[in-house]
């Protein structure tokens, strides 16, 4: 039983996502495949990359400028073309905005079982696959098994540790790119995630704010980010009104995040947010509202005024060891 997992990047590096990926394709199998399609400039580094990834058994290549575009039907193709180079048991990808996109396509033009952002993922040992996955905002978890094969996933990778590095890289092997399908043609435009300066998804420490920040507010959320060397997320309420870009979103409908420390700043906790942190590890609440739900999921509150409390904790952390003792 051989399980593919396709590996994400941004053009010079395998995302985090894959290593989570990988680390949930081997509760299937120890033999893992990895499907890299770059173009030909960024396809050895990638591969190299992908081959000394843990539990990864061999790593397949396709280069190609076409895949620089991330197009749907063009990735499909290349997947579809290894499917009938090898049998699978699973194909694997995170529930990333092209796991999202991806997967489905295959599943419809293959008419094959296709399960989304699992955040449990079980093998029964008698050839049936459990995978528990949330639903309605996180509120309840839902239970689906399969049977058939091969099997089309998406992983929550926030919920998966990152498989870390082997010592023996893994063989890679070079296959001629599939034919561009797509009608389309776009310019690839690497834009990253980082909002503030410091990638959202992969920060330690996360900051959010909510319709408790105002405009004038901000600088100071800002230099409490610097002083943490954070991220700075925020709700859908402060994305419409335009004090940060789209992709600082954090929720059901923005990125999903699981930082060593969430602070959330004037941010009451609706269960559509919460669908986006409750994975963090710790949960600082900053509230004036002492009934907020922020409180209920908070391993630590603070009731006040943000425009009080930010600059106090600026101020203690700006303090010397010597000033603290």
């Amino acid at each position: 039983m051989t399980v593919l997992v396709f590996a994400e990047h941004d053009g010079t590096k395998i995302k985090s996502k894959t290593m989570a990926t990988i680390t949930a394709a081997a509760s299937f199998s120890d033999e893992i495949h990895v499907l890299v399609l770059a173009s030909e400039r960024q396809s050895p580094a990638l591969t190299e990359q992908a081959a000394v990834i843990a539990g990864v058994s061999q790593v397949i290549c396709a280069s190609a400028d076409h895949f620089s575009c991330g197009l749907t039907e063009d990735l499909a193709a290349q997947i579809i073309e290894q499917m009938k180079r090898h049998t699978y048991s699973h194909i694997l990808m995170s529930s990333s905005y092209l796991g999202k996109r991806v997967l489905p396509y295959l599943a419809g033009k293959l008419n094959l079982d296709c399960v989304s952002d699992c955040i449990v993922t079980e093998n029964d040992g008698l050839g049936s696959d459990f995978f528990v996955r949330p639903v309605y905002a996180s509120s309840l978890l839902v239970v689906e098994k399969i049977t058939a094969s091969p099997k089309l996933i998406s992983i929550r990778a926030s919920t998966f540790a990152r498989a870390g590095k082997q010592a023996i890289p893994a063989p890679i092997t070079i296959i001629p790119a599939a034919p561009k399908v797509s009608a389309v043609t776009r310019t690839a435009i690497n834009k990253a995630e980082e909002v503030f300066g410091i990638a959202i998804t992969r920060a330690k420490i996360v900051i959010g704010i909510g319709r408790g920040i105002t405009k004038e507010e901000l600088p100071l959320v800002e230099k409490l980010a610097s002083i943490l060397n954070a991220a700075i997320g925020a709700t859908r309420a402060v994305v419409e009104e335009g004090l940060v870009s789209s992709s600082a979103m954090l929720g059901q409908t923005g990125k999903t995040i699981a930082p060593d420390l969430y602070i959330a700043i004037g941010i009451s906790g609706a269960i559509q947010h919460l669908a986006g942190v409750k994975d963090s590890k710790v949960i600082v609440a900053i509230n004036d509202d002492l009934q907020a739900p922020i409180f209920q999921v908070a391993n630590y509150g603070i009731v006040g005024n943000a425009k009080v409390i930010i600059p106090q904790l600026i101020s203690a952390l700006e303090k010397t060891p010597e000033e603290v003792a």
